[in-house]
């Protein structure tokens, strides 16, 4: 009976890691992580919101968690960022968003690649959650130059 319990014991100790291990993000913790990636110091010179007012408020393209549910709240530059779809990108014919081309998540660490056709950037970050607490891990961020073709392939 003790071979048993400890059996059973061990069963739902495993299985509580495992959905631990599987569990999806919270609408917190994606804003948390897109504000930090939004935050970088290294991407604030590429928004030229001061010379460039129409670029706020910030525009990010609907990918996956990302949508404007889970991202309530989340402001930069004074202002609500927002969350728009593919169609309604091309239907505005939107150049200042930003997009989302991968969204990675296991356990503790987040893989984000995004793009910025307006200045041809294309930005990948790693985050890792420490104690509890998303980080940014390393982060890169890419100049390129995007024609209008590759743009609209993109949104």
């Amino acid at each position: 009976m003790k071979l048993f319990s400890l059996f059973f014991l061990s069963l739902i100790f495993i299985s509580q890691s495992f959905s631990k291990t599987n569990q999806e993000l919270s609408g917190r913790e994606i804003k948390n992580i897109l504000k930090l990636a939004l935050d970088f110091p290294d991407l604030q010179q590429y928004y030229h919101v001061d010379q460039l007012p129409s670029r706020c408020p910030i525009v990010i393209q609907e990918f996956g968690p990302i949508n404007a549910k889970n991202i309530e709240g989340l402001s930069k530059f004074g202002e609500q960022v927002v969350v728009l779809n593919s169609i309604s990108i091309n239907a505005n014919s939107t150049v200042g968003f930003i997009g989302v081309s991968d969204w990675k998540h296991s356990s503790d660490k987040v893989n984000i690649n995004l793009y910025y056709p307006a200045e041809g950037l294309i930005m990948e970050y790693k985050f890792e959650k420490l104690d509890g607490v998303w980080h940014i891990g390393e982060a890169q961020i890419h100049e390129t130059a995007f024609s209008s073709s590759e743009q609209s392939k993109m949104r």
